[in-house]
């Protein structure tokens, strides 16, 4: 949406500024320049801000991508051996028995399927606010899941035998008084 408005408004400085450079009397020479030059300037700003909005929006870094401290090398994107349906190796689990990482348009698409009845439970269902990185340097796949009662983080390693390590630290934050809740799981590609 910025974007468009950006367009726009330098789309608008464009026309007031050909239209001083071109109207007026002689003896207002110097203001017509004057605020043509204004105008011109503010048409390049909201061009290349306009610009930026258009690549950010619709580049290939995903607007739930975060990057967390400087110094550190992340990426929005994790290598290609993530990419995969996985299945929970302890098939009798309470936590989460499947995890989804696809590519859409793409950016990376992170789900999980919690052990409910009849049916798994779709995380991205309850529409929480998800934001993830790659940590480079780490190897590891950081998500984090702000839900209504519980903000939940979440790191992902590939192991050498190729199963996938899933490290879920749970915060509750509807006054439940439920304590943290820490668990460890693993996961094989479907």
């Amino acid at each position: 949406m910025l974007s468009f408005a950006s367009f726009g408004i330098a789309a608008l400085s464009l026309l007031i500024s050909v239209v001083a450079f071109i109207l007026g009397d002689e003896k207002n020479k110097a203001l017509r320049y004057g605020l043509g030059v204004i105008f011109l300037l503010v048409t390049f700003l909201f061009f290349f801000l306009g610009l930026f909005s258009f690549i950010s929006q619709n580049g290939n870094v995903p607007t739930n991508y975060v990057s967390p401290t400087s110094g550190q090398s992340t990426s929005p994107n994790p290598p290609p051996p993530f990419f995969n349906e996985w299945i929970n190796t302890d098939s009798e689990t309470g936590g989460v028995r499947r995890i989804s990482i696809t590519a859409v348009n793409g950016s990376p698409k992170i789900n999980m399927f919690g052990a409910c009845s009849p049916t798994d439970c779709d995380w991205l269902e309850s529409n929480p606010v998800q934001t993830f990185y790659y940590d480079v340097e780490s190897e590891t796949l950081n998500v984090q899941w702000e839900f209504s009662f519980a903000v939940t983080t979440q790191q992902l390693i590939l192991l050498p035998d190729g199963r996938l390590k899933l490290t879920t630290h749970d915060h509750f934050i509807d006054n439940s008084g439920r304590l943290d809740f820490d668990s460890v799981e693993y996961f094989v590609r479907q």
